[in-house]
């Protein structure tokens, strides 16, 4: 727990009125936020909407339950975010989570509320840290695709490593120095509408993602796994793709992007892919 004389920061809770969310909470969240040094407080069901405005602005955190997709979860989560508030979202699926919130910071916890307390006294602990310095946000990795090194909101200009399909090689690096903090980051990409799915190859192992298109041409694919990346050193994947036929050389696939998820926002890093054999996209190894 974390020793402190000050107030202790206050946590909102946004579940439904449900019974199976009762362990959740009890077993879960509660415990996770007293870890943290904050108390937690849920949200009472006949709460009139002055007193859920009043709880939602001066609460420090916002844990929301997406599962079921509950109206009143979702209204009370858009309040949060218009309020500017560090929101935490929490799911046993990711599909219950719109695809306008994916982007957010979330937790799929599948019911393992052992594993969920862990994960979220480590996010609300972070997002208090960050809150009591101040801090603005700041993009914790350096991202490199196929050689080519990508800025968050400027497109580059990559060159896939096949000529079939797309296949990109990345790594994500924490530059920090030695007495610098992990990065704990998630992890999604952006792609072409029409790639509907997207294999992962790290350590050896197929990671699982979930996907959902966000706006009308683009999809963008989650990794069920968060990273945490030690000052100086990185991680290491490469990304597959296809969609109904092959890529043709020379071929531009269209816009694509690394998003970095972390517990102050996310970046996007764009760029582009070409098949090689494209007259204007030399290669990114040369």
């Amino acid at each position: 727990m974390r020793e402190t004389t000050a107030p202790r920061p206050f946590v909102l809770v946004l579940l439904p009125f449900e019974a199976r969310f009762e362990d959740e909470y009890n077993l879960a969240i509660a415990p996770a936020c007293t870890a943290a040094g904050a108390w937690a407080e849920r949200l009472e069901e006949q709460a009139v909407i002055q007193r859920i405005h009043h709880q939602l602005g001066k609460a420090d955190v916002v844990i929301a339950e997406m599962t079921g997709r509950n109206g009143s979860v979702f209204y009370d989560t858009g309040y949060a975010h218009a309020l500017n508030k560090p929101v935490i979202l929490l799911t046993e699926n990711a599909a219950d989570i719109p695809f306008d919130l994916m982007h957010y910071p979330h937790i799929i916890h599948q019911r393992k509320l052992t594993t969920l307390k862990a994960e979220l006294e480590r996010r609300v602990v972070s997002m208090l840290d960050a809150s009591s310095r101040g801090e603005a946000p700041v993009i914790p990795v350096e991202i490199t695709v196929n050689d080519v090194k990508l800025a968050a909101d400027v497109v580059a200009k990559v060159t896939s490593n096949k000529t079939d399909y797309v296949r990109l090689e990345v790594i994500i690096r924490n530059p920090g120095v030695r007495r610098g903090k992990p990065a704990e980051v998630q992890v999604g990409v952006i792609t072409p509408a029409v790639f509907k799915r997207l294999g992962i190859d790290y350590d050896d192992k197929d990671l699982r993602t979930a996907n959902i298109c966000i706006e009308s041409d683009r999809r963008l694919h989650v990794w069920q796994k968060d990273f945490t990346i030690l000052p100086g050193l990185w991680e290491q994947f490469q990304l597959g793709t296809s969609r109904n036929r092959p890529c043709s050389a020379g071929e531009k696939m269209g816009a694509f992007a690394i998003r970095i998820l972390t517990t102050n926002g996310f970046f996007d890093f764009p760029f582009t892919v070409d098949i090689p054999g494209s007259p204007d996209a030399p290669s990114s190894h040369a």
